[in-house]
């Protein structure tokens, strides 16, 4: 971002959808998403209780942000000043 002097990168909808299916997927593997807790939101009322971070663990979330480079950051928005370059 530097070298181009972008100043703000945004994910676009459709891959915003995409990493939610992927964390949803994980989180729902796992027992922690049957606990009514802080942790997922169920603490508060009318709150969507999901996963409020990637429960894949480290070497996945690695692997999710290569490919997502190697790709271009497809996906993403990049500008600067204001206005949108990818």
């Amino acid at each position: 971002m530097r070298a181009n002097n972008f100043t703000r990168v945004e994910a676009t909808r459709a891959a915003e959808k995409a990493y939610v299916d992927i964390v949803h997927e994980k989180y729902n593997t796992h027992l922690w998403s049957k606990a009514k807790s802080w942790y997922n939101g169920s603490n508060i009322p009318g709150k969507i209780v999901e996963s409020m971070n990637f429960t894949g663990g480290l070497p996945a979330y690695i692997q999710l942000c290569n490919e997502s480079a190697e790709k271009g950051y497809k996906g993403f928005v990049f500008s600067k000043s204001g206005s949108k370059v990818r």
